[in-house]
C-alpha cells in the first residue's frame, strides 16, 4: 500500500489493517499528542480489544503478555521522543522469547531530526538488533512481508500537523490473517543428535519452556521412549506429569550441579533452561544437544536444531539402552535420598523461603495459572513446589530481567476466567509498581499478587555475601495495595494453611520469610548434597 496520498487518519488505519492481516486483534496505547491520529482511529474501531496505559514501559510488557497468551501479534502505540525508548526492554524480551510484539512509535517529520526540535530525535534505530523488521515511514510504500511472527517488529511513523486532519467514521479491521511460518529443520543437525543419543551411557533430558500443548505432548512421547533421567522445569508443563514420575528428578538443581560432570549427554528440549546446570555444562565435557523452536542455542558450544519438538519427534524410533536404564536407576536412588531430606527440611524450617513457596504451591489448584518471577522465585518454584496437581506456569525467561513482570502477568491472564497467581520477589514488585493501572480495563479481577518480601536481593546474598549487592530495605506493600484498591494480607507460615482464598477480587499477599531459617535450610541442604 502506498501512503503518499493518504492523510494521517487514513495512514494509521492502513497500518493497523495491514497488521490485522497478520493476526493483530488487540492494541495497547499510551496517549500523547504525536500519536493522536492513532488514538482517534482506535476510538472508532469496532472489532479490536483496546487497552489504555499512561506509562510506556509497563504498557509494552502488558502487550508482551497478551501476545504470549493469544499466540498472535499485539501492538503497543506510543507518542514520540523518550516515550518510544521505553519500549526497548519489552522488545528485547520479546525478541529472545519469540513473541510477535508490534512496536508502533509516532514521530515528528524527518526534516526535524538532529535539529534539537522539541520531542524530536532519531527513533529509527531504537530497537536495532532486537526486531525482525523495522519500518521508518513518512509517505512511502508500506507492506509487511516475510515476517515469521516469531519476533517483534518496529514501525516508526512520521506524522505532520495538523495531526487530526479528517473526520473518522466507525470502521473495522480485516479478519483474514496467516499462521506463523513453519520452521525448516536442519537434517544434518537432526542426524547428529540422534547418532549422539545412540551412544550415550549417562544421559539426562532437560525439559525447559515448551511452546504449546503440541510440543508438550511430543516432548512427553520422547521422554517415555527414552526412559532417561529427566529434569522438568515448571515452564515445561511436564513437571507434574503422572506419566513421567518414574523418570523425573525432584531433588533440585543443586543435585544436578553436584553430579553434572558424570553426564556424557544432555538433551535439552525447549527454550534456554533456567537451572544452574545449564551454566555448569559450559565447564563440562559432555555432549549437549538442543532442540528448540527458538533460534537461540543458549551456550557457546552445542549441537543445535531449531525445530518444533513435534517435528523432531516425527519418526522417532529410538529407545533407551540397558546401560542408559541402569544409569537412570542409579541416579534415581540419589535423587530419592535428596528429595526425602528436602521434605524433612520443609518441616524443620517452615518459615524458610523454599518452605513458604511450597506452602503457596499447595494453595494453587488444579489447572490454575501461576506466573513466576525471575531470580529466586522461579528457582524456588522448580525446587519446592508440590507435584500434587498440574498448573499452567509462565515466566519471562528471554533475558531473565526483573522489569515488567507484573505487567507481563496481567497481560498473560487478562482474559482468564479462573483465579490466577503471580509470585514475585519484593524488588521485582517495586520495579513495576504502575502495573495495576491496567486493571481498570478488566471485567474480571481474580488476580493474586504474592510478593515474597525478604528485604532485598537475597539471591546475591547467597552468591556474593556482600551487602552492597542486596538493595536492602524495610518497605512493605500495604500502602501500594491500598493505592490500587487491592485487598491486602500479610501472611506468615502460621496462617498460610488457613488462608481464605474463596472471596473474589484482586489482592496482594505479602509473605515475609525468616532469614535465619532460610540460611539454615540452604546450609543443611548444601552439606547433604556434598556428602553424596
Amino acid at each position: 500500500m502506498n501512503l503518499k496520498n493518504l492523510n494521517n487518519i487514513e495512514t494509521c488505519q492502513q497500518i493497523l489493517s495491514e497488521l490485522a492481516r497478520h493476526g493483530l486483534s488487540e492494541i495497547v496505547f499510551c496517549a500523547g499528542s504525536r500519536n493522536a491520529p492513532f488514538i482517534a482511529c482506535l476510538g472508532q474501531l469496532k472489532n479490536a480489544r483496546i487497552y489504555s496505559f499512561f506509562e510506556e514501559r509497563s504498557a509494552a510488557f502488558f502487550a508482551l503478555g497478551r501476545a504470549r497468551a493469544l499466540k498472535s501479534p499485539v501492538a503497543v502505540i506510543t507518542t514520540s521522543g523518550t516515550a518510544a525508548a521505553e519500549l526497548l526492554p519489552a522488545c528485547i524480551e520479546a525478541f529472545h522469547s519469540g513473541v510477535p510484539l508490534v512496536l508502533i512509535s509516532a514521530d515528528r517529520p524527518r526534516k526535524l531530526r538532529f535539529t534539537g526540535a522539541p520531542q524530536s530525535m532519531d527513533q529509527t534505530g531504537l530497537m536495532s538488533g532486537f526486531v525482525e523488521r523495522a519500518f521508518d515511514l513518512e509517505k512511502e510504500e508500506f507492506k509487511i512481508e516475510e515476517w515469521s511472527l516469531r519476533a517483534p517488529i518496529h514501525i516508526n511513523i512520521c506524522l505532520d500537523e495538523p495531526l487530526l486532519d479528517a473526520e473518522i467514521a466507525p470502521w473495522s479491521l480485516p479478519t483474514l490473517f496467516r499462521e506463523p511460518a513453519l520452521i525448516s529443520s536442519d537434517l544434518l543437525a537432526r542426524v547428529e543428535i540422534l547418532k549422539t543419543m545412540e551412544h550415550a551411557e549417562k544421559p539426562l533430558i532437560l525439559l525447559s519452556g515448551l511452546e504449546d500443548a503440541n510440543e508438550m505432548k511430543a516432548a512427553l512421547e520422547i521422554c517415555l521412549a527414552l526412559e532417561w533421567p529427566t529434569y522438568a522445569e515448571a515452564c515445561s508443563g511436564l513437571r507434574e506429569s503422572s506419566q513421567l514420575q518414574k523418570f523425573l528428578l525432584r531433588g533440585g538443581e543443586q543435585l544436578l550441579s553436584h553430579v553434572y560432570k558424570k553426564f556424557d549427554v544432555v538433551l535439552r528440549l525447549g527454550s534456554v533452561p533456567t537451572t544452574r546446570l545449564w551454566r555448569d555444562l559450559e565447564n563440562g565435557a559432555c555432549e549437549v544437544l538442543s532442540v528448540s523452536s527458538l533460534k537461540f542455542t543458549g551456550r557457546s558450544q552445542s549441537v543445535f536444531l531449531q525445530s518444533r519438538i513435534q517435528d523432531f519427534a516425527q519418526n522417532f524410533s529410538f529407545h533407551g539402552t540397558p546401560k542408559q536404564k541402569d544409569w537412570q536407576k542409579k541416579l534415581a536412588v540419589l535423587d530419592a535420598q535428596v528429595s526425602e531430606f528436602n521434605l524433612a527440611l520443609f518441616e524443620r524450617y517452615p518459615l524458610a523461603e523454599p518452605s513458604l513457596v511450597r506452602a503457596i504451591s499447595d494453595l494453587v489448584e488444579e489447572d490454575e495459572t501461576i506466573y513466576v518471577g525471575n531470580s529466586l522465585p522461579i528457582r524456588h518454584w522448580d525446587f519446592a513446589a508440590t507435584h500434587s496437581c498440574s498448573h499452567h506456569v509462565y515466566a519471562n525467561r528471554g533475558v531473565n530481567g526483573i522489569d515488567g513482570q507484573l505487567s507481563s502477568f496481567l497481560g498473560l491472564t487478562a482474559s482468564a476466567t479462573k483465579r490466577t497467581w503471580c509470585l514475585v520477589g519484593d524488588l521485582t514488585a517495586l520495579y513495576d509498581m504502575t502495573a495495576p493501572w491496567i486493571l481498570k480495563n478488566f471485567s474480571s479481577r481474580n488476580q493474586i499478587f504474592v510478593i515474597l518480601n525478604n528485604g532485598g536481593g537475597q539471591i546475591f546474598h547467597r552468591i556474593y555475601h556482600n551487602p552492597l549487592f542486596e538493595n536492602s530495605h524495610s518497605l512493605n506493600f500495604s500502602d501500594w495495595a491500598k493505592m490500587w484498591s487491592l485487598d491486602y494480607e500479610l501472611w506468615t507460615g502460621k496462617n498460610l494453611k488457613s488462608a481464605n482464598l474463596k472471596s473474589g477480587g484482586a489482592r496482594v499477599i505479602e509473605v515475609v520469610p525468616n532469614a535465619e531459617q532460610t540460611q539454615n535450610f540452604w546450609n543443611e541442604h548444601s552439606e547433604f548434597v556434598k556428602k553424596l
